[in-house]
């Protein structure tokens, strides 16, 4: 992984520090990263960095734009709040603006990922049932096992 610039490795030390030191923040953010706090800091600084892909965002990360972009529930104000004002404080309002699209543009692109099937899931054409047995020379299921009397 390619380091930060130390802007924002400082910036994603004062966010994880923030969001730690918020009572209900903290205890959510420990639930959605199992409580490996390294790993939320690892995700928040992909988040922050300017070529951060929806694709390689893991699941904490994935769950955390989430919170802030949708700001959904109780916890999703609280977040994005939260976030922002640090963000703010610690690189002022331009860089805010840039990491807020960013946050916008990664979670559209996480929605158009989960319309979209995945190609595992799209069923390969089967051969029929005629197609099979004239391929494999077998009697057709139908008459398999049928007495000529029934």
């Amino acid at each position: 992984m390619i380091p930060l610039p130390p802007k924002l490795d400082d910036l994603s030390f004062a966010l994880v520090a923030k969001l730690r030191g918020h009572g209900h923040l903290c205890n959510v953010l420990t639930h959605v990263g199992s409580g490996n706090w390294h790993a939320i800091e690892q995700a928040i600084a992909t988040i922050l960095r300017p070529r951060a892909r929806a694709a390689r965002l893991g699941a904490i990360g994935r769950n955390i734009v989430e919170l802030i972009a949708d700001g959904r529930g109780i916890t999703g104000p609280i977040m994005r709040s939260a976030f922002f004002d640090t963000v703010t404080c610690e690189a002022g309002a331009q860089e805010a603006k840039r990491i807020k699209r960013k946050i916008a543009a990664l979670r559209e692109r996480m929605r158009s990922e989960s319309r979209r099937p995945d190609k595992r899931d799209l069923k390969q054409p089967t051969a029929s049932s005629v197609e099979y047995n004239l391929l494999t020379k077998a009697p057709a299921p139908e008459t398999r096992g049928l007495s000529k009397a029934a």
